[in-house]
């Protein structure tokens, strides 16, 4: 077969615009800068269409969007990582985190924290921090504490942590606390230099405060000059609330490390982004690098995990996991060019979050890797469809993971000229973005996609994430049940309107036991400069009626593997029902392109097979999925 490659050189861009975020919007927003390289392979993408694998979703109506905040530009929320939206389960409090400036007021050098409560989220108290002269705040995160003998988020503290900027170039991180009560007592701000040769350190990854009065983020160290930088360690600051001054105490930036192997092409680490997450009560915490491990090198970047049980004083590395070993994962996947028989899972992105029992789950847009060879490594196809899945560590050791969903659209880039032009333009990504009840017994996952009817089909005639919804699918883990993929703004005043989210952290649980995942949106104007609105989406959530299904995800659908498989003639594929449903076969090839559709109409329980011919499809790998009512499945073969 020909295959046409095609290269996507990463721009480097000024201090004054892209440079400013550790993980600009878009790409694989951890890349290593200026070395991940896509890849267009399979000559059939010049026809692509705009139809995928993809699940069924639930659509939501009554959406309501409230304006409660502003921002200096669209720059102070290209971090994706950062922790901007929380949830206090027992306040019943929403609390926000943002460079300020805009039309709420202050200058876009301080930060502002907003407050409302679920029983009346139409009204706002807003805190604003002042940093010290010269010193400019950007793309902060925050977390919040409160205590068991108070209802009032008056008695609450906020801690944050983000960037400093002296204007030229990168200088400090800063830590810092403040008392939510109008008098904005109790404020302390820390400053703490970069270390030696460092361009940026961005100590804002996933900031978390627990129940033990501890807070943790993370960030990555970017070392060189802004002409030529590259990912050098991983950083992590730890605090803990003093009731003796009642501000917290913040240690000095950690750098955190690990032996990764060396990229051959730059002689420095193959590694890009890291992570943290903890439990409800600070006892289990993980520190998760994305790379390659120099003994166990799975030759992509994959997670490399660290646990700490003493609040992040030290840390143990979990073994290294090849996740390219889990079918559940590579079935999806396109494999190497040279090999189609090996595939290599390359994370693009990594959301985690941890459970009731201490486990860790991540939320990640996996792909296949281009190569498996030494000299190639480092490379990932530019048209494969984008699949979210969710990975999970057992109880009794190793991991699993399981294909949430195959994405609508690709990323928006700043070639696509959608917003703003030249050297100005941008674009942004499907931002995944994990969530959990304050207890980790029930986990979410949020991202932005694009209806099809609404996609922009870029300059290559693919659809692009140009007018995104919000979407978000979640676990029960102790009642073994899944809350379905679902489109919260399609058909709402929203639809297609929902830029630049972030989802909280935390899924707050109310007198009723529905389940509310409060994001926020922006209004993001005419272009990258002009002062933007934050939004709070009410309601992205789960009633207590909704039909959640068993954990396993479609019960009562059971679809066999197609034998034989590989095949050059014919095969089968048995499928077994357990109740009245629409039962449907669809086959896809490797770019997302339908070639194949047999409906079988409403049916009665019982057996039922399809039959597919090989002459109606040209050799290669398919995926079909077969669909009764809203369950699904979706398997793997190849035609010889």
């Amino acid at each position: 077969m020909k295959h046409t490659l095609l290269f996507l050189f990463i721009l480097a861009f000024s201090f004054s615009a892209m440079s400013q975020s550790k993980k600009y919007e878009p790409t694989l927003k951890d890349s290593k800068p200026n070395q991940i390289k896509h890849l267009v392979s399979y000559d059939q993408i010049n026809a692509q269409s705009s139809e995928a694998p993809k699940k069924d979703v639930s659509q939501s109506k009554g959406m309501e969007k409230i304006p409660f905040a502003s921002s200096a530009n669209i720059y102070s929320v290209i971090s994706v990582d950062q922790s901007v939206l929380t949830v206090d389960q027992d306040l019943g409090a929403i609390v926000h985190f943002a460079r300020a400036g805009g039309n709420y007021g202050a200058s876009g050098n301080e930060l502002r924290i907003s407050t409302t409560t679920f029983d009346d989220y139409t009204s706002w108290n807003h805190t604003v921090i002042t940093p010290e002269s010269g010193k400019n705040i950007r793309y902060p995160s925050g977390g919040v504490l409160s205590f068991p003998s108070s209802a009032s988020l008056d008695d609450a503290y906020a801690a944050f942590s983000g960037p400093i900027t002296g204007g030229s170039g990168w200088t400090h991180n800063f830590t810092g606390s403040v008392k939510l009560d109008d008098a904005e007592s109790n404020t302390a701000v820390s400053y703490e230099s970069l270390p030696a040769g460092t361009y940026f350190a961005h100590a804002n990854s996933n900031l978390t405060v627990c129940d033990d009065s501890t807070v943790h983020v993370a960030g990555d160290i970017f070392s060189g000059t802004s002409a030529d930088y590259y990912w050098s360690s991983g950083l992590l600051y730890n605090g803990k609330f003093n009731a003796a001054t009642n501000e917290f105490d913040w240690e000095p930036l950690e750098q955190m490390n690990h032996n990764f192997a060396i990229d051959s092409s730059d002689m420095t680490p193959a590694a890009s982004g890291t992570s943290t997450a903890w439990n409800e009560d600070g006892s289990v915490g993980y520190y998760i690098f994305r790379g390659r491990d120099s003994v166990n090198d799975t030759r992509a970047y994959q997670p490399i995990v660290y646990k700490s049980t003493n609040q992040g004083d030290t840390w143990n590395q979990e073994p290294v996991f090849d996740f390219s070993t889990l079918p559940s994962i590579t079935d999806y996947l396109w494999p190497t060019l040279a090999d189609s028989t090996v595939t290599k899972a390359f994370f693009s992105t990594m959301e985690p979050v941890v459970d009731h029992q201490g486990m860790l789950h991540i939320f990640s847009l996996i792909q296949g890797s281009y190569s498996d060879h030494k000299d190639s490594l480092g490379y990932t196809y530019l048209w494969e469809p984008h699949k979210l899945f969710h990975v999970y560590m057992l109880p009794g050791g190793g991991w699993e993971a399981e294909l949430l969903h195959v994405m609508n659209t690709y990323d928006v880039t700043a070639d696509d000229q959608l917003f703003g032009s030249g050297g100005d333009a941008m674009g942004w990504s499907h931002r995944i973005n994990a969530s959990r009840t304050e207890d980790g017994e029930k986990i979410f996952v949020v991202w932005g996609d694009t209806d099809s009817s609404l996609a922009t089909q870029n300059g290559d005639g693919f659809l692009i994430n140009s007018s995104p919804d919000i979407y978000a699918a979640g676990k029960d883990l102790v009642g073994n049940t899944t809350y379905p993929i679902t489109n919260f703004t399609n058909g709402t005043n929203f639809w297609g309107d929902n830029y630049f989210h972030y989802a909280s952290n935390i899924t707050y649980v109310d007198q009723d036991n529905n389940l509310i995942i409060p994001v926020n949106t922006v209004d993001k104007g005419n272009t990258p400069l002009d002062e933007i609105t934050h939004n709070l989406l009410m309601t992205v959530g789960y009633g207590t009626t909704i039909n959640t299904e068993e954990f396993e995800g479609n019960l009562g659908l059971t679809v066999n593997q197609n034998f034989p498989n590989p095949f050059d003639d014919r095969t089968n594929i048995s499928v077994d029902l357990e109740k009245d449903a629409n039962l449907q076969l669809e086959v896809y090839n490797m770019i997302g392109q339908k070639v194949y559709q047999e409906d079988k109409g409403n049916v009665s329980p019982g057996s039922y097979n399809f039959m597919i011919l090989a002459d109606q499809m040209k050799p290669g790998i398919y995926f079909y999925r077969v669909t009764a009512g809203e369950r699904t499945r979706t398997k793997k073969m190849i035609v010889q």
